[in-house]
């Protein structure tokens, strides 16, 4: 499997290795929202370090975006850390962030380079 998914008290590390697309991201994602305890969540950590995600783009970071607005509906105050160094990643994030602020995402996304600053900013109280 491209990713594995870590559950911790109050939310989860998503883990993912090798190349990464688009549909490997949107399977993990409806599993994460499929899970019971997903509207109670308050963090997500996706770690990319180490993938290749030469293969996404910035139409289906525009498409995440809009997903994951509607997504917000259910669970409002949630945080999401997204681990990469990949420079031309952080720009779908951020197109990814702008896309769910403009239609109202209530979601708190940040881009880090480490896993300490991931559950820093997202408070994670508990031990991987």
């Amino acid at each position: 499997m491209p990713y594995e998914l870590v559950f911790l008290e109050g939310g989860l590390i998503a883990n993912f290795t090798g190349t990464v697309t688009s549909r490997i991201i949107e399977a993990c994602d409806q599993e994460i929202s499929s899970k019971k305890g997903f509207s109670n969540s308050r963090y997500i950590i996706y770690n990319f370090l180490g993938c290749d995600t030469s293969s996404t783009n910035l139409d289906e970071a525009y498409e995440f975006g809009v997903k994951d607005a509607a997504r917000s509906y259910e669970n409002k105050n949630l945080r999401m850390a997204v681990i990469t160094k990949d420079p031309d990643f952080v720009i779908l994030v951020e197109s990814y962030k702008k896309m769910g602020a403009m239609l109202g995402s209530g979601w708190k996304i940040k881009v880090v380079e480490t896993m300490d600053d991931a559950k820093e900013w997202c408070q994670v109280t508990s031990e991987c």
